[in-house]
């Protein structure tokens, strides 16, 4: 009998012993698990940061690679009161859509708004509007309620007069006096009609631009338009010559990276003769935003392929133009 409780204890102990050796087990398993989940985690992490830095594919949130910043003011209804404000607006049959999509893309960035604000100076409630680009030192044009109703400006096939935009009056009063102070101080007889998005941002702003295009590759007429931007002091205007789609991306990529607070930027289509405000860049869906004065700008953004892009520019059929705003003026209206 004795030797029988023996052997039960002696049982127990053993199967006590079996059990705290599988829970040891399992308690090592556990931490080991751990430690290989955690070193997972932490090398997952380190491949995205790579990733994110390093592959071409994949791009900050900084790059734009996931929309704009800021919802454009070109993109909400247009007013016929003067805010200072941009607003939905379409072009008809003028021929200065690079003046437009200069005015869409300072829009798009938060110091370029305020250089569009602080152009326009309302003299008489809804009636009339002192104009002064922030970079001119021209005297202040105005522009009345007969501008808006009665002024015209040379059409696309400079042959003929059409009106200005309709919608937002900001729109209109800057367009009208554009076209006035380019006729007055003789810059062009023919005033906004056929010219380029470098010259129009030069008016408000005399921050570094930059243009990115593949001069070899570009016809000998879309070379001379380019080279209107002559007009512009020296160092203003930093062209960068491409070879590639590959230099083309590079290049942008390289503009964009830092630039949190919107992209001022603008497309120029020597294949439609026109141009328009470039939104955003997805490199990793590889789209573009933009969006087009010739629709009404209340129905955009619209989408482009970004490779397509790319290989327009390596072809010589797009150019882009780029400004990244140093010091945005606060013009002081106290003495006109």
């Amino acid at each position: 009998m004795s030797a029988i409780l023996n052997r039960i204890i002696l049982t127990r102990i053993l199967m006590s012993a079996i059990l705290n050796c599988i829970t040891l087990t399992r308690v090592l398993m556990n931490a080991i698990l751990n430690y290989i989940t955690l070193n997972s985690a932490i090398r997952f992490m380190t491949f995205l940061a790579c990733a994110f830095y390093c592959f071409p594919g994949v791009v900050r949130a900084g790059d734009h690679a996931f929309g704009p910043t800021r919802q454009n003011p070109a993109l909400i209804r247009g007013a016929d009161i003067s805010d200072g404000k941009l607003g939905s607006f379409l072009q008809l049959l003028s021929g200065d859509c690079f003046f437009l999509a200069s005015l869409v893309a300072l829009a798009e960035d938060v110091d370029g708004e305020s250089l569009i604000f602080s152009a326009i100076h309302e003299t008489k409630a809804g009636h009339e509007w002192r104009v002064a680009f922030p970079n001119q030192t021209n005297a202040p044009v105005v522009v009345d309620r007969r501008d808006i109703a009665e002024y015209r400006l040379l059409n696309i096939g400079g042959n003929g007069r059409v009106p200005p935009v309709t919608g937002d009056i900001d729109v209109q009063i800057l367009e009208i006096a554009a076209d006035k102070i380019w006729k007055m101080t003789r810059v062009k007889p023919q005033g906004l009609w056929d010219d380029i998005p470098m010259n129009a941002m030069f008016m408000f702003s005399d921050s570094a631009q930059t243009l990115i295009w593949n001069r070899s590759r570009t016809s000998s007429l879309a070379v001379g338009d380019i080279e209107k931007h002559h007009r512009i002091p020296p160092g203003i205007v930093r062209d960068v010559l491409i070879g590639s789609s590959k230099d083309a991306e590079r290049e942008l990529k390289h503009l964009i990276r830092f630039d949190a607070d919107g992209i001022t930027m603008v497309l120029i289509d020597y294949k439609r003769y026109h141009a328009v405000a470039i939104t955003d860049l997805n490199f990793y869906d590889r789209t573009y935003g933009y969006i087009d004065s010739v629709m009404n700008t209340l129905n955009n953004p619209l989408s482009g392929n970004l490779d397509h892009l790319l290989e327009g520019m390596a072809n010589g059929e797009y150019a882009i133009n780029y400004l990244e705003i140093d010091d945005p003026v606060d013009y002081d209206f106290s003495n006109f």
